[in-house]
């Protein structure tokens, strides 16, 4: 567990960056300190999402500490956060909430009206955030994740809700 001396404190968020192909090596090593040895992640899956222009990091010195991926499908206008993740150091300083935030502001902006993510039924933390950004879950995924590392295989598809509509959610059920 990371202790509170680990932690650093910003004073100020930094602005959202577009992800771009020279951010890979870094996008991929908060993926790897997130998931363990493998990436979840090959080349042409980072270069399929950072050319649509939808992706996000934060830098401060050039250095990645927040990233958002966000992945598009143009016929249904429809988006899915691929990743959201937040490197342990920076984490608890709001980084995750807002460059998601951003990211789907973004999204909409452009056309996208359809939000969708899949998260590990086991991560409680980024389960809670995004119920907290409007997020609700509508399936459950058996072995979604192809890692190794039961029970962290399974997930929730969720959705993020439309206007003052909700959709049934599992938690209905």
């Amino acid at each position: 567990m990371d202790s509170d001396s680990d932690k650093k404190k910003l004073d100020n968020k930094p602005e959202p960056i577009l992800a771009v192909i020279d951010d890979i090596s870094q996008i991929n090593s908060i993926i790897i300190s997130f998931w363990g040895k493998n990436s979840i992640y090959d080349n042409q899956f980072y270069y399929k999402v950072l050319k649509e222009n939808l992706s996000y990091v934060y830098k401060i010195d050039n250095e990645i500490i927040a990233v958002c991926l966000v992945d598009c499908f143009h016929k249904e206008k429809q988006i899915s956060i691929a990743l959201l993740c937040v490197k342990k150091a920076y984490k608890r300083n709001g980084l995750g909430k807002s460059l998601l935030q951003f990211c789907i502001d973004n999204s909409i902006q452009k056309g996208y009206n359809e939000i969708y993510l899949h998260v590990a039924t086991t991560n409680g933390n980024a389960i809670k955030l995004y119920e907290k950004c409007g997020f609700h879950k509508i399936e459950f995924v058996r072995n979604y994740y192809t890692i190794d590392r039961p029970p962290h295989n399974n997930a929730y598809l969720m959705r993020l809700g439309k206007g003052n509509k909700r959709e049934k959610s599992l938690d209905d059920s």
